[in-house]
């Protein structure tokens, strides 16, 4: 179960845009350089939902420093992906049940110049 962050949602008047990896709300439009994990070299913005409640979520799940287009890079993974458990909102007993992925709505990877590119041609609508 990932951390409410009642500090930082207390606070702020508007819903988070979207999650980090750790569950952490974001306000932002994303962008991949917002995400938790500084090294990682793909990163994509899911859409989840709670497996009791079924509120929908945007999150974040980077792969750390994998090279792109080997074999342990999200690419050749995106049938398996999973976000675990969907972040803190009011429903304790779909806290602790993992989430269910819906869609992968923007897939990022970082080039050898550091740059972000988006690759649309893995955004797609999940089984």
């Amino acid at each position: 179960m990932l951390e409410a962050y009642k500090d930082i949602k207390s606070r702020i008047d508007e819903a988070p845009k979207w999650y980090d990896e750790q569950g952490v709300p974001r306000y932002d439009d994303f962008h991949p350089s917002m995400a938790n994990n500084f090294y990682a070299k793909e990163a994509i913005l899911l859409q989840i939902a709670c497996q009791n409640c079924h509120q929908k979520f945007k999150a974040c799940l980077t792969q750390g420093t994998l090279q792109i287009h080997k074999l342990g890079s999200f690419e050749n993974k995106l049938d398996t992906l999973h976000y675990g458990d969907p972040p803190r909102h009011e429903d304790h007993l779909g806290e602790t049940m993992n989430c269910i992925d819906l869609a992968i709505l923007q897939y990022w990877e970082q080039n050898d110049s550091g740059e972000w590119e988006r690759k649309e041609e893995f955004e797609k609508v999940l089984d």
